[in-house]
């Protein structure tokens, strides 16, 4: 994983950055995921032109990818390990694995619901050909 993050501890706290001139994708919006139930699982979809930054900001998850040649793969993520960037065509599934996990997702595109594949063999047969 590249660094986008850093975290500067002292002792009245954490202040997290993003170094955004390493960013490979112009963010166009932001948000942050928050109060989700442990074993929720949540995204269940891919981006047909967007890519995503993501990152734990606090708690603990489970990021599930798929790409679009099949390959499958998962990635622990906490506060402590840094971003993850998700190219666009690739599904995508967060599992919340501990209380009051904060997500932060920078897009490199503003929000468009035809930019979404919300089918799982859609995805697959978009990507078969």
């Amino acid at each position: 994983m590249e660094k986008y993050k850093s975290t500067i501890e002292s002792n009245n706290g954490k202040l997290i950055k993003f170094d955004v001139d390493n960013l490979p994708l112009r963010m166009c919006e932001f948000f942050f995921i928050t109060d989700v139930p442990v074993g929720v699982v949540r995204g269940r979809h891919a981006h047909k032109e967007c890519a995503q930054l993501i990152s734990v900001i606090v708690g603990e998850i489970e990021l599930l990818i798929e790409e679009p040649d099949g390959n499958k793969f998962t990635i622990f993520m906490d506060n402590n390990k840094d971003s993850f960037l998700l190219p666009p065509n690739c599904w995508a599934e967060q599992k919340y694995t501990k209380p009051n996990t904060v997500l932060f997702v920078a897009c490199s595109k503003k929000y468009e619901e035809t930019d979404y594949i919300r089918d799982l063999n859609l995805f697959r047969s978009l990507n078969s050909k």
